[in-house]
């Protein structure tokens, strides 16, 4: 089984049967890391050329001392004319990183949020054109500068990258792109 989209039917498969337990909204997405667990869409059918905008909740079950979690990933490729974009928890603080083509510089905005395990955060995440935006909470806006615009190759990841790896551990809710 799968997610369903609400507004499109662009439905998401589970690889290795994500679960689902009460959310801070509804019903969230439960992922276990150890059993490589993750929401896949192909082809992504999302754009992420700017302007676009992406919020969700997120609780996370265990907060990453070395490695990163992927909360979002979408693309998997960075040639001439795509984009590649990733929102992360990395040392319990929040990342985006958006990856123009292959061989330009990509972008990064990251918040120093103190992330803990158990609690619920509202996570958003914009991009306008020419500058890349995080904010947790309603709290601080952290944003750098950073301009492109490409197509999405690839795939739509709730929970890892394409390959399965940099894997969540922790609960997904009401996840919104807007493009």
């Amino acid at each position: 089984s799968g997610r369903v989209d609400v507004i499109s039917n662009q439905n998401m498969t589970s690889i290795n049967s994500v679960g689902s337990a009460v959310g801070k909204v509804g019903t969230g997405a439960q992922f276990v890391s150890a059993n490589i667990q993750y929401l896949q869409r192909f082809p992504p059918d999302v754009d992420v050329a700017p302007p676009f905008t992406i919020a969700l909740w997120v609780k996370l079950a265990t907060v990453p001392t070395s490695d990163h979690m992927v909360l979002v990933s979408l693309g998997t490729t960075t040639a001439a004319g795509q984009y590649k974009f990733v929102l992360e928890i990395l040392q319990s603080s929040a990342k985006v990183f958006v990856s123009a083509e292959a061989g330009a510089a990509g972008f990064i905005t990251s918040s120093d949020a103190g992330l803990l395990a158990g609690v619920w955060y509202f996570i958003a995440t914009w991009h306008d054109g020419s500058t890349l935006f995080l904010q947790i909470n309603n709290g601080i806006i952290d944003s750098t500068a950073g301009n492109g615009s490409g197509s999405v190759v690839g795939s739509f990841d709730l929970g890892a990258i394409g390959d399965g790896n940099s894997l969540l551990n922790g609960m997904l809710d009401s996840v919104m792109i807007w493009d």
